[in-house]
């Protein structure tokens, strides 16, 4: 997952980002997306859908309820596919999946509320974008719903004035690595904290350039128990004064780090 710092929102940064991804999009559908789909699959997300019946429940709640009852069965299969390869993923969701969905696609069918109702929109939403909503079940890759990205951009979006004060377009971006990397880290199951002490103070110990990619999150693993040798103490007279700031600010960050993983 990877952040990044533009300086303007419009559709032509929007396309340069989606064009940096893989073959699949996944999107709640909304036109914007779909022009920024150009030469991708469209994969729906089954979230959206859902929501959609949760605001017809008051005034459709039998109707609304079972059709959720039933997208609930979906995300039960995902559960039990969240570990597997996806070959597995895939012919487990065929299996169990398909079968579910052809329950959602008779549920609605046998449905006949007024157009403009909540339950009606909601119905039309899902039978329109039944193709994307339902690709996840021929491809193992693709997710159920694009929920994992929109939590991870929560965090930023509820931080957002405190971005004003990044200083720079350079702060900026290291901002955007930084959220790069720990939204990595929990992709990946990891502990940032843990992960960020660990490294930092593998590079604080002079960790081989040419074995860096060892300390990427998902090579992590197997490299937190390498023993390193021991950094020369950095002679700090021959720094200059904003130097010594920097580094004595460093220190006191990684410091701080080890603190709360419980490092000595």
């Amino acid at each position: 997952m990877t952040f990044e710092v533009t300086g303007l929102r419009n559709k032509q940064t929007a396309r340069a980002v989606v064009g940096k991804g893989f073959g699949v999009l996944t999107s709640d559908r909304l036109s914007v997306y779909r022009e920024l789909a150009e030469g991708k699959t469209e994969s729906g997300c089954m979230a959206h859908c859902r929501r959609k019946f949760w605001y017809a429940l008051p005034a459709f709640p039998d109707e609304a309820m079972t059709v959720i009852k039933i997208i609930a069965e979906l995300y039960a299969v995902e559960k039990d596919a969240r570990s597997l390869s996806p070959i597995k993923r895939l012919s487990l969701r065929k299996k169990r999946s398909v079968p579910i969905l052809e329950r959602l696609r008779q549920a609605l069918n046998s449905m006949d509320p007024p157009p403009r109702s909540a339950l009606g929109e909601a119905i039309k939403y899902t039978i329109k974008h039944w193709t994307a909503l339902t690709y996840f079940a021929k491809d193992g890759r693709a997710p159920l719903d694009n929920n994992a990205t929109e939590g991870a951009l929560r965090d930023p979006k509820l931080r957002w004035k405190n971005f004003l004060f990044a200083q720079s377009e350079l702060g900026c971006e290291a901002v955007a690595g930084f959220y790069t990397l720990m939204a990595t880290c929990l992709r990946y199951e990891i502990d940032p904290v843990e992960y960020l002490a660990d490294v930092l103070a593998k590079l604080n110990r002079s960790w081989k350039k040419a074995d860096l990619d060892e300390l990427l999150p998902w090579n992590w693993q197997s490299a937190r128990n390498q023993p390193v040798a021991e950094v020369r103490p950095i002679r700090v007279e021959h720094l200059d004064a904003a130097n010594v700031i920097k580094i004595t600010h460093a220190r006191r960050k990684i410091a701080a780090v080890k603190a709360r993983a419980g490092i000595q």
